[in-house]
């Protein structure tokens, strides 16, 4: 299976770009995927992600990629309302949202977005 990597960098106080793309790339090759696209945001906030996010979106249906990888959810957005349209868009597309076991997603996290998390997980449960 095809994937993309998506990597977001705002402040030079998070993991660096090497780094997360390295363990990303390890990660997959685990999975067994076949990385086509890596995408590097560097000093860009998640405020300032939807232009990005969308051309994302629009390489990997092109290139028929189906899986998405990310350290953790907060790199697609720290903000939970951003997170579910972000999520949901990817999803009608067909692509699938996939986090890296590694990192501790509750590295925060606010309440509401943990809620917004646990909401996503009882909706994937559900629909296997």
């Amino acid at each position: 299976m095809k994937a993309a990597i998506y990597i977001r960098i705002a402040t030079a106080d998070q993991l660096s770009n090497d780094f997360q793309q390295e363990e990303m790339k390890r990660y997959a090759k685990e999975k067994g995927y076949d990385v086509a696209v890596v995408f590097p945001l560097v000093g860009v906030t998640g405020a300032e992600t939807m232009p990005y996010i969308e051309e994302l979106k629009q390489t990997m249906i092109e290139q028929d990629i189906r899986k998405l990888l990310a350290c953790n959810p907060s790199r697609i957005s720290r903000d939970p309302f951003l997170f579910m349209v972000i999520d949901e868009m990817f999803r009608k597309s067909g692509i699938e949202l996939e986090y890296l076991p590694l990192f501790d997603i509750s590295m925060g996290l606010t309440p509401e977005y943990k809620a917004v998390l646990d909401f996503l997980m009882d909706e994937m449960e559900q629909e296997v």
